[in-house]
């Protein structure tokens, strides 16, 4: 794998920031749809607000847990179920019935977007070593530094 990935470093880094970028659409990427959510929730500011709090809460421990369960499981099989659990969960997140189950799914969202983060990180980790692991965190650090900044535009542009 290692010398496919020495081939297209840049590739490889898109996907991986991919993979890095879900936290931050997580949680930015909705914030301008706050009054839209509250209108359809029929409830107030806060209720729409413990739902970020939620998904930063499950972004948090998702880290902590995810973590170590890559290093003993192995980065792909924890990815993947992650990867279908936020799935699941953001489908969710859409057809709620009641701000209460969508504060739940968010937390679960925030949850298994964490694993993108942790496992991401942790495969450059395994991939690269010494000045070569330095330049592709820079890379990946770059294009994943983007993320804050279009997340907002494209909720506005989704709500």
């Amino acid at each position: 794998m290692s010398h496919e990935v020495n081939n297209h470093p840049v590739r490889f880094a898109f996907l991986l920031a991919v993979f890095c970028a879900l936290g931050p659409f997580t949680v930015a990427m909705y914030l301008s749809s706050f009054p839209q959510i509250m209108k359809f929730f029929e409830t107030n500011a806060s209720m729409v607000q413990a739902s970020l709090t939620s998904a930063l809460l499950g972004l948090c421990l998702g880290q902590i847990l995810i973590g170590p369960l890559s290093d003993v499981h192995g980065r792909r099989k924890p990815l993947l179920v992650s990867m279908i659990l936020f799935f699941i969960s953001s489908i969710g997140c859409a057809f709620s019935p009641n701000v209460e189950v969508f504060i739940a799914l968010r937390f679960i969202q925030g949850f298994s977007a964490s694993a993108g983060l942790v496992i991401a990180r942790a495969i450059v980790r395994d991939v690269y070593n010494g000045v070569e692991l330095t330049k592709f965190f820079t890379l990946l650090t770059t294009i994943t530094s983007v993320t804050p900044l279009i997340s907002p535009l494209l909720g506005s542009a989704v709500g």
